[in-house]
């Protein structure tokens, strides 16, 4: 464990622009449901799928971005 406090205030710069793309990530995807939850069960349905296929791109691209 290191003491050193200018490490810890590049973690804390870093990590609060992926805390707050991630926040908004999910309320985007929170109001797909919402929205598409009173058309119906098939619509709702292929949101989710959308949903959970774009998080896994967006994850391919993060760990691709973070191996260089």
């Amino acid at each position: 464990m290191t003491k050193d406090k200018s490490f810890y205030k590049s973690i804390i710069d870093i990590s609060i622009p992926i805390a707050i793309q991630n926040l908004i990530t999910v309320s985007v995807n929170m109001a797909d449901t919402v929205m598409l939850g009173r058309l119906g069960e098939v619509e709702l349905s292929s949101a989710a799928i959308a949903n959970h296929l774009f998080f896994y791109i967006d994850d391919i691209n993060v760990w691709d971005f973070w191996r260089l």
